[in-house]
């Protein structure tokens, strides 16, 4: 039980970002406008959606992920 809880307390104090946050946001947002979008309209090809927001989505997470990677590998540098 206490390393479900410690490892609950990780993921959210050191993989939690605003940006994973954001990104999260926008992936679901986009991902619901198409559907309604496809849904409503049977003719929509997806041809307006803005692919800059989309791929900012998709990039945001990869970038915050390997800033955490780099600051994780440089305080564990740090302690050795």
């Amino acid at each position: 039980a206490i390393n479900g809880y410690a490892t609950i307390l990780i993921f959210i104090f050191h993989l939690i970002s605003l940006e994973s946050l954001f990104s999260i946001l926008l992936s679901i947002v986009f991902t619901v406008f198409t559907y309604f979008q496809a849904e409503n309209n049977i003719n929509w090809n997806g041809g307006i959606m803005d692919w800059i927001l989309l791929s900012f989505a998709i990039v945001t997470p990869m970038a915050s992920s390997i800033s955490m990677a780099f600051s994780r590998r440089d305080r564990a540098l740090a302690h050795i």
